[in-house]
């Protein structure tokens, strides 16, 4: 929704990153070598320059991995955002959950979030089927009562 203070690069271990840590505008991760690429796309910029870009469900594992850095409310909304999305892939998320091994963390948030998402639904649905018992309950004593005049 906004353009960041700080931008973030991810970087493999090992990577000798001194240079890039001296610029108080850029926050350098780290991860292992065979994890740098997972999720990764190419698009272009505003320039028409290809640069490379984490998809949004690698994105939203390194938000949950870096969770303890991050505002609760932007960490919040962003979770909630993403839920509400047409084009979010929870598969995708939880394969790369795995691969970062933080696939269970994820899917306590994603539980939450989704019985969060479907609770107005669901509220809906059971004072429906609540109504409809009351409904059957009434009719069956209506019957017994004419039967028993």
């Amino acid at each position: 929704d906004r353009e960041p203070l700080i931008h973030a690069l991810t970087i493999y271990s090992g990577y000798n990153a001194h240079r890039l840590k001296v610029n108080e505008n850029c926050k350098v991760y780290t991860v292992k070598r065979e994890l740098l690429d997972v999720g990764k796309d190419i698009v272009k910029d505003h320039d028409g320059n290809m640069i490379p870009m984490y998809n949004l469900e690698r994105t939203i594992c390194d938000l949950i991995r870096s969770r303890n850095n991050i505002e609760i409310q932007d960490f919040n909304s962003i979770l909630k955002n993403y839920i509400s999305r047409k084009d979010k892939d929870l598969n995708r998320l939880m394969g790369y959950g795995k691969l970062l091994k933080i696939d269970n963390v994820i899917r306590r948030y994603m539980e939450v979030l989704l019985w969060n998402a479907n609770d107005t639904w669901t509220s809906e649905r059971k004072n429906q089927e609540w109504s409809e018992r009351n409904l059957e309950h009434l009719w069956e004593y209506v019957q017994i009562l004419i039967t028993e005049f």
